[in-house]
């Protein structure tokens, strides 16, 4: 899923579909224009990519 930052509109960050895991849970993904609060997991400036993920890593989740 790609994302538009607020105020920055020149960039689009990626959400990993497997990192999506909202609190509180969600069975559908959010519709296209949705809002949603994501946390920058990976930067690479040289590259010009951030990746985002919504909610608490899998792995963290109890």
């Amino acid at each position: 899923m790609f994302i538009e930052l607020d105020g920055s509109p020149e960039v689009i960050a990626f959400l990993d579909i497997a990192s999506y895991n909202p609190d509180p849970p969600a069975l559908d993904l959010p519709e296209v224009g949705a809002r949603v609060s994501v946390e920058v997991a990976f930067h690479d400036e040289e590259k010009r990519q951030i990746r985002v993920r919504v909610g608490e890593p899998f792995w963290n989740a109890s």
